[in-house]
């Protein structure tokens, strides 16, 4: 899945990402979101740069996820400049203040496939998973077309997205 994303001309994933943020940013929950919870794009993850400048333009605080003693957190950071080269190749706000998981309105969630229950699979290791398990805000997935898959493995301790957005397929 992660090499059909990355050989995904690059016109069709910008295509792709203005879909998904179009749709985002018309659903109530995203309306109705003081906080973010948000991964930071790298490669050809779907672009949530756009998504966090909307949020910052809208006065909404946001949150990325960092992996602290074991455990998955989010601290907060208004600023791209305040993000820092972690492992895996990700971007992490480590300074930023920690935000509190009731204070989180919505998440943005990523995976690398999904099936139409809001299962999804994720890079390993549950951080996610465990994080979403006593969660009670909205959970959206930005999802390409070809992630939406039919059958994928559901253990007991996998936690569904609340709302799949999954962007159509272009005409050429």
């Amino acid at each position: 899945m992660k090499a059909k994303r990355e050989s995904l001309p690059a016109e069709d994933r910008a295509a792709f990402d203005r879909q998904l943020q179009h749709e985002l940013f018309y659903q109530s929950s995203w309306a109705k979101a003081d906080s973010i919870g948000i991964t930071v794009s790298v490669g050809s993850e779907t672009d949530t740069s756009a998504v966090i400048t909307r949020a910052w333009q809208e006065g909404k605080l946001t949150a990325a996820p960092v992996v602290e003693k074991g455990k998955m957190v989010f601290r907060y950071f208004s600023a791209m400049e305040e993000l820092v080269a972690a492992p895996f190749g990700l971007l992490e706000p480590v300074s930023g203040k920690l935000a509190e998981k009731e204070d989180i309105d919505m998440i943005i969630v990523p995976g690398l496939a999904f099936n139409t229950s809001g299962y999804r699979l994720g890079y390993g290791g549950g951080y996610f998973d465990k994080y979403l398990s006593n969660y009670s805000g909205s959970t959206v997935s930005l999802v390409y077309p070809f992630q939406l898959i039919d059958s994928l493995p559901v253990e007991a301790y996998d936690i569904a997205v609340g709302k799949l957005l999954v962007a159509k397929e272009q005409k050429k």
